[in-house]
């Protein structure tokens, strides 16, 4: 049995409600809790970037598609597409720093 959980955010907290229960979109105001960190995760540009250079390919053996996705992220890797996330901790230690002091 699959049960679904809805939540509605307010500015105070996040309800829970019964899965019995419908929420009236026309009573309630949903709104994104501020600074969420499921709204853009770290791999939420890099995914499509990997999944580019597959499209339209088709595999006939899972170690074909392993070997394709390998490939896709060494090609990702040489061509500089991932080197935003791996500049995150340089770009993030001035704002710790100045949060420290």
């Amino acid at each position: 049995m699959k049960v679904m959980v809805i939540l509605v955010y307010e500015c105070d907290g996040v309800i829970p409600l019964p899965p019995q229960q419908t929420v009236n979109v026309q009573h309630y105001c949903l709104y994104h809790p501020p600074y969420s960190p499921d709204l853009s995760t770290c791999d939420f540009d890099l995914i499509p970037k990997m999944k580019e250079p597959l499209r339209g390919i088709r595999f006939r053996t899972v170690p074909e598609i392993l070997l394709a996705i390998d490939s896709s992220i060494r090609t990702i890797n040489t061509t500089g597409a991932a080197t935003g996330i791996l500049q995150l901790p340089h770009l993030w230690q001035p704002v710790v720093h100045n949060a420290l002091h």
